[in-house]
């Protein structure tokens, strides 16, 4: 059963673990969008997973996805 959303952002593609910041946890599992504001200057670009976790502890992460801040 789900326990949280973990969403993870970097500047680099690979995501490298010591590269990548826990952005946010999401605990209401119906939220389906995030808007990240947290030091997006115009045009640059992000990647991001997200990790689900359940009850249990156990993990599952997406694909890498790319976003690109606007104003």
């Amino acid at each position: 059963d789900f326990y949280q959303y973990i969403i993870w952002r970097s500047e680099y593609e690979d995501m490298p673990e010591n590269l990548t910041e826990k952005l946010a946890v999401v605990i209401e599992s119906n939220q389906t969008i995030y808007h990240d504001r947290k030091n997006t200057p115009d045009g640059k670009k992000w990647y991001y997973k997200i990790e689900i976790q359940n009850q249990y502890g156990e993990s599952k992460i997406t694909e890498i996805k790319q976003g690109i801040a606007r104003p």
